[in-house]
């Protein structure tokens, strides 16, 4: 008997903990998911206060592949990406490099001349 409750005694801290460990992994995707229209609706108003008219507006998600922001950003972060007519090409990474969309602001990227240059830090 006693020893059925050292036992039990050693696996509900593993599993609190093993559950503990599951939640922060997956935690950034899911604030992400959520907060994903909040981010858009970010990004439009940056681009409209910016002075660039789009008729459409519709900021592609990267979930799976981060686009030319390959070593720039993290699978935690959200990636939005947009282009018009006029060859003008901006990249968002939303989010911390380890936290995701829990915290940090947005960085914005624009295509300039074939390279990807930094050209904004939007803040909450």
């Amino acid at each position: 008997m006693v020893f059925c409750l050292k036992r039990i005694e050693i696996e509900v801290p593993a599993m609190v903990i093993l559950t503990g460990f599951i939640v922060i992994l997956q935690g950034p995707y899911v604030v992400g998911f959520i907060r994903r229209n909040e981010i858009k609706a970010r990004c439009k108003n940056w681009l409209t206060e910016q002075g660039y008219q789009y008729k459409y507006v519709d900021l592609n998600a990267h979930m799976l592949s981060k686009g030319r922001l390959r070593w720039r950003a993290s699978d935690a972060q959200l990636i939005f990406s947009i282009k018009n007519c006029e060859e003008e090409e901006f990249w968002f990474a939303c989010g911390n490099w380890w936290l995701g969309t829990y915290i940090g602001g947005i960085k914005v990227y624009q295509v300039r001349h074939g390279k990807i240059v930094q050209v904004a830090v939007i803040r909450h």
